[in-house]
Formats: C-alpha cells, sequence, structure tokens
C-alpha cells in the first residue's frame, strides 16, 4: 500500500505544473455485507462519508487519495449485538471525460487499506473489540456537474472489501458531494 501511495505521489508531482488540484466530500449511504448466518437479526446499511483530494492533468488522467467511512452493519443474536464499523484509505488512479463544458464522467481505480471493527455487547459485558485490516481494490464510478466556477456537485458509487473474523464483505457506498476546484 505504501509503495502504490508513493507511485501516486510521485506520478503527481512530475505533472504538478499542468496539473488542478480539487478537494472533496461527500455524505453517502453505505452496505456492508457482513456474514448474517446463524443471526436473528442483521441490518447491513448505514451511513458513512468520503474525503478526497487529488490532481487532474489537462489529459483527464490524475491521482487521488481518499479517506473512507464505509458504514455500519448490526446483527443481533439470542445473547449478543455486534456492531461492525469499516473505514480505510485509498489511492486512486482518476480518469475524466467530458460530456458537456459542465458535466463529466469519471472512474477511478486503485488500492483500498480497509480496516473493520467488530464491537460485540452481551447481556452481561462489553467484549473487547476485534479488528481486521485488508488491501483489496478499489473502484469508484461518478458524475460531477459544475454549477458555479471551481466549485462542483458530485455523484458517486464506491466499492471495495473488508474482512472480519477471516471472512471477507463487500462494502458499497452510493454518495452526493461538493468538489472545490483551485
Amino acid at each position: 500500500m505504501k509503495k502504490i501511495m508513493l507511485a501516486v505521489v510521485a506520478a503527481l508531482s512530475v505533472g504538478g505544473a499542468c496539473a488542478e488540484p480539487y478537494l472533496g466530500a461527500g455524505l453517502t449511504m453505505s452496505t456492508v455485507n457482513v456474514n448474517c448466518a446463524g443471526k436473528l437479526t442483521c441490518t447491513h446499511d448505514g451511513a458513512g462519508a468520503k474525503i478526497y483530494g487529488g490532481y487532474m492533468g489537462k489529459s483527464g488522467i490524475g491521482g487521488e487519495l481518499v479517506y473512507l467511512q464505509l458504514g455500519t452493519a448490526k446483527t443481533t443474536t439470542a445473547t449478543t449485538n455486534t456492531d461492525y464499523e469499516a473505514s480505510g484509505v485509498a489511492a486512486a488512479l482518476v480518469m475524466r471525460g467530458t460530456v458537456s463544458r459542465s458535466f463529466f464522467v469519471n472512474a477511478k481505480l486503485g488500492l483500498a487499506r480497509v480496516t473493520t471493527t467488530a464491537k460485540a455487547r452481551t447481556a452481561a459485558a462489553i467484549q473487547p473489540d476485534y479488528s481486521e485490516s485488508t488491501t483489496k481494490p478499489y473502484l469508484s464510478l461518478g458524475a460531477e456537474y459544475g454549477f458555479v466556477e471551481n466549485v462542483k456537485l458530485t455523484a458517486f458509487v464506491d466499492s471495495t472489501k473488508g474482512k472480519i473474523y477471516g471472512d471477507s464483505a463487500a462494502i458499497h457506498s452510493f454518495g452526493l458531494g461538493v468538489e472545490f476546484l483551485f
């Protein structure tokens, strides 16, 4: 993961003179697909967020670093309530296409380091938190609308995977945000 982030930073540094920096943030509805086998109740959906920054070259190719708050899943058994929280960081190559003067589409492909934490509670006690981290592919597809100079509204779909108790958990986020160009 460190090597990929260094490669993205190096690529951005070389193209910095002809690149446009940007920062953005968005709120998401996320789905964290944890294993629900044997559970009395299981909810996968929760709120999340992302904060990102990067450079976009004049050619429509750039790089981006992202912090992801990927949401929470909840399960219940006869004796235990468990919250599964997922978050991570990603480094991605960004490809942007122009549809019209104010409307753009983008695709982002990279790697995400995702940490999933299980917080279990029983009637008798609160159990110690258990966390697992994994590095998985990160994909984001989005649309951007520039309604005023240097400000864009964004809509996006993010996808990656986490891991908890040895099981893989697919994570999908759908969100809206705002992006500022410098």
